[in-house]
């Protein structure tokens, strides 16, 4: 005996073809419950349309193969600019460890051309403090200058010198000689 003839089947249509689905018992049923054998069991009808043979996997496995070779190419390209970016970072590393006592002098002039150009700016503020005041000064002089009529030791003695010639070789009106010669003379 088969096992479809044993169990009882059910008939259910899928795409207008019948298939046949074997009943199972319930577990909850019990044992001693069995089905009449009164059911009659339909035998299943196979489809009109010959089955369709498997597809050749030579065919499949070819394309597989050719793609994986396309692939492989790709990634052995991706893996040789892996080598070059990082041939090329260890290359700059290695050019920057050799440098680094270039790098470290020419940190220490930035600092100490910094710290001169802080000097020169309060040197700078100073200078500005005392032009200043020398341009106070100068137009004090100015106007010292302005006021005096003589600016050298020279030019006063010229003057005394002019001044004496011109008493000794001039008349005096006649009212200053007689409000001088009162004082010159004495008592009368």
């Amino acid at each position: 005996m088969s096992s479809q003839e044993a169990s009882p089947v059910l008939e259910t249509a899928v795409a207008s073809t019948p298939v046949a689905v074997e009943a199972k018992p319930a577990d909850t049923a019990p044992a001693t419950e069995t089905k009449p054998e009164s059911v009659p069991s339909k035998e299943v009808l196979k489809p009109d349309l010959p089955r369709l043979p498997k597809p050749d996997r030579r065919d499949l496995d070819a394309r597989v193969l050719a793609l994986q070779e396309v692939a492989d190419v790709q990634q052995a390209r991706i893996e040789e600019l892996k080598r070059a970016i990082e041939t090329r970072k260890d290359a700059r590393t290695k050019v920057g460890a050799g440098s680094s006592g270039a790098k470290t002098r020419i940190q220490e002039l930035n600092t100490q051309f910094i710290q001169r150009m802080e000097e020169r700016n309060v040197i700078r503020k100073d200078l500005l403090g005392l032009n200043a005041v020398q341009e106070k000064l100068r137009e004090q002089a100015n106007a010292m200058k302005q006021k005096l009529k003589f600016l050298t030791v020279e030019a006063v003695d010229r003057e005394v010198a002019r001044l004496e010639d011109a008493i000794a070789h001039t008349t005096m009106p006649l009212n200053e000689e007689k409000k001088n010669g009162h004082r010159d003379q004495g008592p009368r």
